[in-house]
This record gives C-alpha cells, sequence and structure tokens, in this order.
C-alpha cells in the first residue's frame, strides 16, 4: 500500500502521490510495485498478490529479490538499475517464480523516480503474466513449421516423381499424433493403434503426413459435436484384404474411422472426386480428399471407404510394405 509518510514518500516530497487512492492501484488489472533504491518494496498492489502470491502485509518492505526471484543475471540487473538511475524506462522478459515456487515469465516495464534534484529515488515497475501468449505461439511456431515441411514435401514430390521413399508408420505417427491433436477440436477424442512392431511402407514421410492429416480435418468437420478419430495399422495380405491381420502380409493397412454424420449411399461414389464437397458453401471444397487419392494411388496403393449417414465414415488405405 502507498502511505502518506512513508519513506518512499518523504523522499519524493509529499505530493500527488501521497494522496493517491491505494484502490485505484488495486483496480489496475498488473502487478504493480515500487521499491527503493535498495530494492526493498514500498508498494505493493492487489493484482501483484495474485500475480506473485505474496499478499502486500507480506511483500511491503522485503526485497524485491526475495520476492520476485528471476534468472536474471547480476550483471544484467547492475545495466537495468544503471539504465534507471539516466532516468530511461526498461522494459524486457524475465523468467520469475512465485511464492509457491512455480515459474512464469513476465514482461515488466520498470521507470525510474526521481528526485527534484535529478537523483534516483526508487523504482516502480508494472508486470504482466505472457506466459500463455509465449507457449501459444510456440505452438503457431511448430504447426506453421510442421505444414511448410508437409507442402515442400508435396511439391518435392509432385515436380520431382520418381520412386518413393520409406516410412515407418509406428515413428510417423507419434510425430504426428500432437499435431493431430491441434488440428480438431478438444471434444474429438483421438485413438491411434499402431502395430506391436515396425512396419514400413513405400511412401515418403511427408506425403504420409499429408494424407492423415487431410483424413483428420475430414473427419473433424464431420464432427462438430464432438466423437472418436481412430487411426489403426496392420499388415495384411494382398491389396482388397477386409479382415484378418497378417504379420508377414505383403501389404499395410491404416484405417481412419470416425463417429461424424457419415455419408450418404449416392455420395460414397465422388468423394475422391476434385470438385466434390459435402461442406455448406463457404467451408472449404473437396481437393483434400482429391489429393489423398493421388498421393495414394501414385504410391502404388488404393484407398477406399465404408460410410452410412448417423454412423461415421471409415477410410481403408492400403500400401505396399517394405522392408
Amino acid at each position: 500500500m502507498l502511505r502518506p509518510g512513508s519513506p518512499f514518500l518523504s523522499a519524493l516530497g509529499e505530493g500527488t502521490l501521497a494522496t493517491l487512492d491505494p484502490r485505484l492501484l488495486d483496480g489496475v488489472q498488473q502487478a504493480v510495485i515500487a521499491t527503493d533504491v535498495s530494492g526493498r518494496v514500498l508498494v505493493w498492489n492487489a493484482h501483484a498478490s495474485r500475480l506473485y502470491g505474496w499478499s502486500a502485509e507480506e511483500a511491503v518492505g522485503r526485497s524485491i529479490m526475495d520476492l520476485t526471484p528471476s534468472e536474471t543475471s547480476l550483471e544484467d540487473a547492475k545495466a537495468i538499475m544503471a539504465n534507471l538511475s539516466r532516468g530511461r524506462s526498461w522494459a524486457g522478459e524475465i523468467g520469475v517464480r512465485r511464492k509457491d515456487g512455480s515459474r512464469f515469465t513476465a514482461f515488466v516495464v520498470d521507470a525510474p523516480i526521481l528526485d527534484d534534484g535529478g537523483a534516483l529515488v526508487g523504482v516502480v515497475g508494472v508486470s504482466t503474466d505472457v506466459s500463455e501468449q509465449r507457449a501459444i505461439t510456440a505452438q503457431l511456431r511448430q504447426a506453421t513449421e510442421r505444414a511448410a515441411e508437409l507442402a515442400r514435401g508435396l511439391l518435392a514430390e509432385s515436380v520431382a516423381g520418381g520412386a518413393p521413399g520409406v516410412t515407418e508408420i509406428g515413428a510417423a505417427l507419434a510425430r504426428l499424433e500432437p499435431v493431430l491433436r491441434r488440428l480438431v477440436d478438444e471434444t474429438v477424442l483421438i485413438e491411434v493403434e499402431p502395430w506391436a512392431t515396425p512396419l514400413a511402407v513405400a511412401i515418403d514421410p511427408p506425403q504420409l503426413d499429408q494424407v492423415l492429416v487431410s483424413l483428420a480435418v475430414h473427419a473433424r468437420d464431420t464432427m462438430p459435436a464432438g466423437g472418436t478419430l481412430r487411426i489403426r495399422v496392420e499388415p495384411v495380405t494382398g491389396t482388397t484384404a477386409r479382415a484378418g491381420a497378417d504379420p508377414d502380409g505383403d501389404t499395410v493397412r491404416i484405417s481412419v474411422s470416425d463417429t461424424g454424420a457419415g455419408l450418404a449411399p449416392e455420395l460414397l461414389a465422388r468423394v475422391f472426386e476434385p470438385i466434390f464437397t459435402s461442406k455448406e458453401a463457404g467451408r472449404g471444397g473437396g481437393l483434400g480428399l482429391a489429393a489423398v487419392y493421388a498421393i495414394i494411388r501414385r504410391h502404388g496403393g488404393t484407398i477406399d471407404l465404408e460410410s452410412e449417414v448417423g454412423a461415421g465414415t471409415t477410410f481403408r488405405i492400403m500400401l505396399p510394405r517394405a522392408s
């Protein structure tokens, strides 16, 4: 609290700050902290208590370094104080710890408080928790980087052609599963069922990623109220095998199932057409499934589907097994 007669106010002179209603600072939705030149806390508003975990009664009079231990080096701290002593503000991000020991990233703006002679008598700082924003930014960057990789792979395949690469499906699914979870709504449960032993198929990794991402997005769009997306992998014998996994099979079947709205029988034969879409106007076209079909066929595989209105859809991909 900022109180008339405090050492801080005595140094500044009994002026505007002395008559400031403490409730004004408590209404600020950022942590407002003021210290003297030695770092002793003199002002600690309500949001500072919420952010750092210390009450005003616990904080006032104690060293700011004890209350908000940070990862800032001693050299950096000296540089900040030197900047403030010259009458300049400082702003930046600092990793700090709360009273309970938990860590977060704070964006801090420190401003100097000078006396009439221009000498530094205190520092007032405003801080905000930006951990969530930084996490979102990192996730978006990783989603963006993955999309760029998929696009590069698709472009390279379409331009260069040639023999396909080899992908171990278990490793591919482990790498791709976090991406799929970010693509679908939180109400959609993702179940991945890889084969117990490694299975390799004759397809480039970015191409398989493109196929699975496209099918996941299609499934998501058919389950606006939530549901289950299941990806199952098994070896089989023959490209038309329907049941019974063969550990020594020459083909790998990847089944992608959803519990969504399903498709009417008259639409099943058209889903891989480039201009076909079952979505509402403005919600995208059907090029995703057309691209999936093209990729699978180009790698010597097949893809078909089963669907029933109200009972979901299952895509079955058959790809040649690779050693």
